[in-house]
């Protein structure tokens, strides 16, 4: 207890929060427990963030709180990220839970999902994380997409690679991309079908950049007309064919 006292005036009692060293020493360990389970579980499977940002966490029930559609596009792009650099095929079947940062706007999602492996016809639980760069925009990136404790065949455990997604479109060519058969690839429908990734990001590309509706978007309304892909530049039919 500190008394301050000034000129005519009356004494002002302060108590100023004086802690034991067992208190002190208790306080580093609970510190120290609470670190390891967040590095321990990567932030998928605690909210413990009494020393870091907190985590708000949501569990996922097809009949009573089912997933929105901007976490379902996340985890969907997390499984992308994982088909494309282990060139496999597996498919969202539900999300189970997710933590979402609260310090900011624009914030990280730690994504548990079950998988389809239609390869196996085998469900797999999955974990994958996506964090919004800007809020509004359409800037992400995914730092974590894997099968929970699955290896690989030779044993070794799956590596673990960036992917970034820039939002910034590029400037539409003046000329009619659709004609201009040397330069551009016109996509089939049958090939929409099978590469669902393209919908996949464009319906990714609405649902960041229009968040005045919440995280719910409905998106079925949402047509693709035409898809062409741009190749190297105007060369021969042939060889585009092999640049894009």
């Amino acid at each position: 207890m500190i008394s301050l006292e000034g000129d005519g005036q009356t004494t002002m009692p302060i108590a100023l929060p004086i802690q034991s060293k067992e208190a002190l020493d208790n306080n580093f360990r609970q510190r120290s427990k609470c670190m390891k389970r967040v590095k321990k579980y990567e932030g998928f499977d605690t909210t413990d963030a009494r020393y870091g940002p907190e985590l708000q966490k949501s569990i996922c029930d097809e009949r009573w709180s089912p997933c929105c559609t901007l976490v379902r596009l996340y985890a969907r792009m997390g499984l992308h990220r994982y088909n494309l650099l282990q060139g496999k095929n597996l498919q969202l079947n539900r999300v189970k839970k997710y933590n979402m940062s609260t310090h900011s706007a624009a914030c990280n999602y730690y994504i548990t999902l079950v998988a389809m492996d239609p390869a196996r016809s085998k469900l797999l639980n999955f974990q994958t994380k996506v964090g919004e760069e800007r809020f509004g925009k359409f800037i992400l990136t995914s730092d974590i997409a894997r099968p929970r404790g699955e290896n690989t065949e030779d044993g070794s455990l799956i590596t673990e690679h960036y992917f970034y997604v820039k939002g910034s479109l590029p400037t539409c060519p003046p000329e009619d991309l659709f004609q201009n058969s040397n330069r551009f690839y016109v996509v089939e429908e049958s090939e929409l079908q099978v590469n669902d990734w393209i919908r996949l990001y464009l319906e990714l590309a609405v649902a960041t950049t229009h968040r005045s509706t919440g995280r719910n978007h409905d998106l079925s309304g949402l047509k693709i007309m035409k898809v062409a892909i741009d190749t190297c530049e105007d060369v021969p039919n042939e060889a585009s064919q092999q640049c894009h």
